[in-house]
């Protein structure tokens, strides 16, 4: 009896002794949490650069978008030595500067963030050692923007990732904390260097702005047309000098269908590097659902992209051309049209694709027989074109003749841009298939 007593005596403080256990495990990581979360809202911890936690971070509108680029470009504009606020004419009429390099180096400090200044002892004599100077403007290319959560302060911060381009190069890639007072108006820059994988956000994060001469918030147009040329100079810089990003900003499936792998897309742009470099807007549309939105941008070749958005303005999808996707007005267009109209809208269609340099859509489209006979692979048929074809074309058509399912079609392609006044006159053979496909030749020397 006695040793059941003591063994139910002995059971009964082993329990004792499980139940303290699992109560101060449990204590000690509800606490390490609650610390964790006190540490995160009071800044007191290091931030990856580059991989912030996705739950610290929030997406930015277009609106953000537009006005942190503002600030960037003012700040940018201030470290451009040769910028015409600093020069002006004398009285021989000679270009000279206005300003000491003093007054220069001063109006940059003004815009950066008091802990960059102190974190860096910044004076007029080691300036240029932490903000880089240009006699050239500086451009952002923004490749990404974050809102940094912080809801114990009236100001917002966001995290930049981007591209400086200068003269239409890459000079380099750059990060950037961006606070903003929206009570007051102002803003203010902290630099980081490129390659920084950490950062203690205390050191980063202002906790307030002083107001002085030039670091105000500057007034943002939000029409259609300045957001348009954002987004093409956007998607223009990034196919130029972030090829990876540009494809993942390409639509899934026109990706999968045009390029099929990165490898194939990379090739395309190596191969119309000088035609990206030079391609500009010259018009566009805008059609709006609600949040989502599309614009239909026009290049001076007359190449059209189709850019999707919605509220998180740089998660954007992008498609190169408008045949690779047949789009829904195409379609209903090509339904409601004759057999002959609709031999003319697939020449218009393989018109676009030799303007947009897709030659392998283009060699698809040619009947098989006469492509062995005249051309014995993809890259033969590229040679050819860019030979006798070698600009960018509008397309007008003549007389449309028929004859047991064959259709002969006169067309006259002139150049686009002005460059050449010659005219080229051809003859496309083409029979119609199903689901808006079709198979053609042409005319060659």
């Amino acid at each position: 009896m006695i040793f059941l007593k003591n063994l139910k005596k002995i059971i009964l403080v082993i329990i004792l002794l499980i139940i303290i256990i699992v109560g101060s495990i449990i204590y000690i990581k509800k606490s390490k949490k609650e610390i964790n979360e006190n540490e995160i809202i009071n800044n007191k911890i290091s931030m990856g650069i580059g991989e912030f936690s996705e739950e610290f971070l929030e997406q930015v509108n277009i609106n953000e978008v537009m006005q942190l680029k503002s600030c960037m470009d003012k700040f940018l504009q201030s470290t451009n030595i040769k910028s015409s606020a600093y020069f002006g004419k004398n009285e021989y009429g000679e270009l000279v500067q206005l300003v000491s390099d003093d007054f220069i180096k001063n109006k940059v400090i003004s815009f950066l963030s008091e802990n960059f200044i102190s974190d860096n002892n910044i004076t007029i004599e080691n300036i240029d050692k932490y903000v880089k100077f240009s006699s050239s403007v500086q451009n952002l290319n923004i490749l990404d923007i974050k809102r940094i959560k912080n809801e114990h302060t009236d100001l917002k911060q966001y995290f930049i990732i981007g591209d400086i381009i200068i003269d239409s190069k890459l000079n380099g890639n750059c990060k950037y904390i961006i606070t903003l007072d929206n009570k007051q108006r102002i803003f203010s820059v902290y630099p980081l260097k490129a390659d920084m994988d950490n950062v203690e956000e205390e050191k980063v994060i202002d906790k307030k702005i002083v107001k002085n001469n030039y670091n105000a918030i500057p007034v943002v147009s939000m029409t259609q047309e300045e957001l348009s040329k954002f987004y093409f100079e956007n998607m223009k810089y990034m196919l130029l000098y972030n090829k990876n990003q540009a494809y993942e900003h390409l639509n899934e499936s026109y990706r999968q269908e045009r390029f099929g792998s990165i490898e194939e897309f990379n090739n395309y742009i190596e191969n119309n590097l000088e035609e990206i470099e030079t391609m500009e807007l010259v018009k566009y549309k805008v059609n709006a659902n609600n949040n989502d939105i599309e614009y239909l941008l026009v290049d001076k070749y007359q190449n059209i992209y189709i850019l999707n958005t919605s509220n998180e303005a740089l998660k954007y999808k992008i498609q190169l051309d408008t045949y690779t996707l047949d789009l829904e007005e195409f379609k209903k267009a090509y339904n409601d049209a004759t057999e002959k109209n609709r031999v003319k809208l697939n020449i218009d269609k393989w018109v676009k694709m030799l303007n947009c340099r897709d030659y392998k859509t283009a060699y698809k489209c040619l009947d098989e027989t006469f492509r062995n006979n005249n051309f014995a692979s993809e890259e033969e048929f590229e040679k050819y074109m860019r030979e006798k074809f070698p600009l960018h074309y509008k397309l007008s058509v003549g007389s449309t003749e028929e004859v047991n399912g064959l259709y002969k079609q006169r067309i006259i392609l002139e150049d686009i841009t002005g460059v050449s006044d010659e005219k080229i006159e051809n003859t496309i053979i083409m029979q119609l298939k199903d689901n808006y496909e079709f198979v053609m030749s042409f005319g060659i020397e």
